[in-house]
């Protein structure tokens, strides 16, 4: 499962302010109104806050990916947001959050979800390419390094 197919440079985020893990999830829906890939801010802002009531999606290292299903979206959208400062996200290691990456895909793909999913961990347990995503400094250098680290897995999946 490709992410970089699902990347795009107007949901990427490299500047996130907030403070508070309801903020930071309403910074990383912004995009995902602004370009029309939702027609309900509510259901998805309800939909990602109710997932994380189940258990908190911040993974540790700093990384955390909350989703959501919601019928309102009319495919699946990946955003990239990054925190300098980071964000407490109740992570598994009860460090701060610094990298975010928010998936939201229609109701019926929860296989294709589940592999998204599997993908991001698989990337991100990479310390070399965590501090490159905290590193970069435009949306096309994050989409070149997932790119890049995607190429890198599947050459040590061979």
């Amino acid at each position: 499962m490709s992410l970089s197919g699902f990347m795009r440079k107007e949901l990427i985020l490299l500047n996130l302010s907030s403070a508070k893990k309801e903020n930071i999830i309403k910074e990383l829906i912004s995009p995902v109104i602004k370009e029309g890939l939702t027609n309900s801010e509510h259901t998805l802002y309800n939909a990602i806050l109710d997932r994380e009531a189940h258990g908190s999606t911040a993974i540790g290292s700093g990384v955390a990916i909350p989703h959501a299903d919601v019928l309102s979206t009319k495919k699946k959208v990946i955003v990239f947001g990054r925190s300098n400062k980071g964000v407490p996200f109740d992570s598994i290691d009860n460090k701060p959050v610094n990298l975010f990456f928010m998936i939201v895909s229609p109701s019926k793909e929860t296989c294709p979800h589940l592999k998204t999913l599997a993908t991001i961990c698989r990337l991100l347990r990479n310390k070399i390419f965590r501090d490159a995503l905290m590193n970069a400094s435009s949306a096309e250098d994050i989409i070149k390094l997932i790119v890049m680290e995607e190429k890198s897995l599947a050459e040590r999946n061979k």
